[in-house]
């Protein structure tokens, strides 16, 4: 174990939560939406975040996170909708970006972001940019 980790995030994306109420975070856990846009609590075991707590805070304190991504983009809801802290995909439809749950097939899918809010079709939501991954879906 290293005595001290190395560190260089002067280019990561920072932003600014409400600690989820009966939650606490601790800095350099994972961590998940909460109940809104604006709240964040850590993540169980083998669950997907969206970043990683820069600092400690208890319930109902702001906390900072660091982003899995580099930019946050204003996009498109297409068909199917969006859903905050659901990886996301073009729609089918051809209309916009919509949620995509990945894992248990063998069809390909480009996964393009993480939304950073929920929408229904032809709204305009934030998509976290940058953690682009490319899975298998059913």
């Amino acid at each position: 174990m290293a005595a001290r980790a190395t560190v260089k995030a002067e280019n990561a994306l920072v932003q600014r939560f409400t600690v989820k109420a009966a939650t606490t975070a601790t800095a350099g856990l994972k961590c998940k939406f909460g109940g809104s846009d604006t709240e964040v609590e850590v993540c169980a075991a083998g669950e997907a975040g969206s970043g990683w707590f820069k600092t400690s805070a208890a319930a109902g304190e702001n906390v900072d996170v660091w982003l899995d991504g580099f930019a946050i983009i204003p996009v498109t809801v297409g068909t199917g909708g969006a859903t905050r802290g659901a990886l996301a995909i073009f729609a089918a439809a051809a209309d916009g970006m919509t949620d995509k749950t990945v894992g248990g097939g063998s069809t390909v899918a480009h996964v393009t972001g993480r939304f950073m809010n929920s929408g229904s079709a032809t709204h305009t939501v934030g998509l976290l940019i940058g953690a682009s991954i490319s899975s298998v879906s059913a």
